[in-house]
């Protein structure tokens, strides 16, 4: 491992300018767009298809924010990952009528038909590092993403999805990260999402 000289973005996000954001998001969706260039690999047999849902090495995969304690999949395909991910909100202890009514619901206006793409999942302010060097637009570049052990293949709405997870804001344009990447993206629920 090699040590690189930067901070969180985290860290210097209230001090740099607007337009430093702006650049920053630029490299970050030209990112997110290589990782989706890269091919799935043949799926493990168990798997049987393309188009799986899993870790980066077609093994089960980790999320933090689905299930913190648990790994979960691999999947054989997006409606696979979407029964599930419906199926973790038992973990939340309320599994009243009215609450199963609305997560059958919710499934049904999901889509299953998503592109499967190599994703980080973890793109946030505190896994992107940046060198300052000054307050131009030019004066700020990403120098690293850090932790890499949520990525795998996923529905490719999911760095979006986790993005706003994370900062659960549209301010200071944070969530433009995804348009950016790819504008046609639909949301898990048929949505669009835009910058402010």
């Amino acid at each position: 491992m090699d040590y690189i000289p930067g901070e969180t973005l985290a860290r210097a996000w209230k001090r740099i300018t607007p337009e430093q954001r702006r650049t920053v998001m630029r490299i970050l969706g030209g990112y997110v767009r290589q990782l989706r260039t890269i091919r799935q690999p043949p799926m493990p047999p168990r798997l049987g298809q393309s188009g799986w849902v899993g870790s980066a090495n077609g093994n089960k995969g980790y999320d933090m924010r689905i299930t913190p304690s648990k790994t979960w999949g691999p999947f054989r395909n997006e409606r696979e990952y979407n029964d599930w991910r419906i199926s973790t909100f038992s973990l939340f202890g309320d599994t009243s009528e009215k609450v199963g009514l609305r997560l059958r619901q919710i499934r049904e206006e999901m889509l299953d038909d998503h592109r499967i793409c190599f994703t980080h999942g973890d793109i946030n302010r505190r896994n992107v590092l940046v060198r300052v060097d000054g307050e131009g637009p030019e004066d700020i570049a990403v120098v690293g993403l850090l932790d890499w052990e949520q990525a795998g293949w996923r529905p490719e709405y999911w760095e979006k999805a986790k993005l706003f997870y994370v900062t659960g804001s549209t301010r200071n344009g944070v969530p433009c990260l995804e348009k950016r990447s790819n504008p046609a993206t639909r949301m898990n629920y048929g949505e669009r999402m835009s910058c402010p």
